[in-house]
Order: structure tokens, then C-alpha cells, then sequence
């Protein structure tokens, strides 16, 4: 079995259950960092799930592109790298698991590696899993886990 050694996730009610159990077997308790939240898209306004699509793609062609009221992928890189920065420097060597969200997930190894973009995000299931391997700072390897 792997040592956890710390447990972080978004805030949101399904990224923490999606990790609770891990948690309460490792007998960790779960951080919260609002940082790793859900994408905000949208403002206040319905889309299409062609729009939505559409929306993701182009973000990921146009890092700075936002709908109305929502964050681009810049957005979400500036509000979430520092603190996945911050976690590996501080559990340096060590295992930590993160929940949080497809497209902030997306967005996060976006940044350490532009192949994962809109046809990655698409790929993922709710809920994945994804074993993330840094060597200080640089991302060497990333596994999917989750099996359906």
C-alpha cells in the first residue's frame, strides 16, 4: 500500500467526496484549497452542451479566451499553479493526493505540458484518477489509474 501523506482537494461538495474515503482510511484530514475550485465557464447564463464544447476548445486554443463573466485557461493557471507549486515543494519526495475538477485538471497539466489540452479534457471520465510524477518542479510522467 502506498503512504499518503497529505490530502488536498477543492472545496466543492464532489471533489471532497470523491476523496473522503481515502481520507478517513489513511486517517488524513482532507485540506481544502479554493484554488483547485471548478472553472467558472459562465456567467449566469444557459449553453448548449455543443456550446460548453465549443467554449473548452476554444480556451484551450486561446489561453486567454473566456465566455462572459467565465475564466480563461490563464485565469485558472494564475489562481492554481502557485499553489500546486507550493505542494510540491512542501511534500518534496512525497505522495499527496489532490481532488479536484476535469478542467482545472486539465488546465493544471496544461501548463507543465500543452499536450494536454481540449482532446485530453474530453478523454477523462467523472471521477478519473491520475498519478502525476514531478521531479521538482517538472512533470516526468503522467499514468491513468482510474479503470472503468
Amino acid at each position: 500500500m502506498v503512504k499518503i501523506d497529505a490530502i488536498i482537494s477543492s472545496p466543492y461538495k464532489r471533489a471532497i467526496q470523491t476523496i473522503e474515503d481515502i481520507a478517513k482510511h489513511h486517517h488524513i484530514e482532507v485540506q481544502v484549497m479554493e484554488e483547485l475550485k471548478e472553472r467558472t465557464l459562465k456567467g449566469n447564463y444557459r449553453l448548449s452542451e455543443e456550446e460548453i464544447h465549443k467554449a473548452i476548445e476554444s480556451s484551450f486554443e486561446d489561453a486567454d479566451f473566456s465566455l462572459q463573466e467565465g475564466e480563461s485557461v490563464n485565469d485558472v493557471q494564475n489562481r492554481a499553479i502557485p499553489v500546486i507549486h507550493h505542494l510540491i515543494k512542501k511534500h518534496k519526495g512525497k505522495t499527496i493526493i489532490i481532488g479536484t475538477h476535469g478542467n482545472v485538471m486539465a488546465i493544471i497539466l496544461n501548463y507543465f505540458n500543452k499536450k494536454y489540452g481540449y482532446d485530453f479534457w474530453q478523454s477523462t471520465t467523472k471521477p478519473d484518477i491520475y498519478k502525476l510524477i514531478f521531479l521538482s518542479t517538472k512533470l516526468v510522467d503522467v499514468q491513468r489509474l482510474w479503470e472503468e
